[in-house]
């Protein structure tokens, strides 16, 4: 059992590290399934949407790794990698949910359960960013974005 010195010197738990890695679990799963249903599809049918399919799952699952071996080893420029392209996803996302409600002739409960889903789909992946920006903003707090510095100092390192 340790002792009350021990307990008073350990360090508080980091839950945003923790919800980033959950997310980084998260999107993980996720990728993978969304390159199981590629390479089906891709075994059913070879044309060239599904090749560009399959190769998007590549790049998505390879983003992915990027965020997780970047929140294992604290490498921030894998964070705003994985920013970078999860940012251009939603964002794309977004403007195909505008141009599907836009584009469809009829509105029914099959149209409206499917934009619901993306919907929520979306809803998610910017949580998910955000809790990812959070947690750069506070790992690296002189970011890329401020303009100030092009580097993180290292761990136990002064400036």
């Amino acid at each position: 059992m340790p002792s009350e010195e021990q307990e008073e010197n350990k360090p508080p738990r980091d839950y945003l590290q923790i919800s980033c890695f959950v997310v980084a679990a998260l999107e993980l799963i996720h990728s993978l399934i969304v390159a199981f249903n590629t390479i089906y599809e891709l075994s059913l049918h070879q044309n060239t949407y599904n090749v560009i399919a399959y190769l998007g799952a590549v790049v998505y699952v390879l983003t992915v790794k990027a965020l997780v071996v970047g929140l294992w080893k604290d490498i921030p420029k894998l964070f705003v990698f994985w920013l970078i392209f999860a940012s251009l996803a939603t964002v794309t996302s977004i403007i195909l949910l505008i141009w599907n409600i836009l584009s469809s002739k009829v509105f029914d409960t099959v149209h409206f359960i499917q934009w619901a889903i993306v919907y929520l789909g979306i809803f998610y992946e910017c949580g998910c960013l955000f809790l990812v920006f959070r947690y750069y903003r506070k790992f690296c707090p002189y970011s890329l974005l401020e303009g100030c510095n092009y580097s993180c100092p290292e761990k136990g390192k002064e400036i």
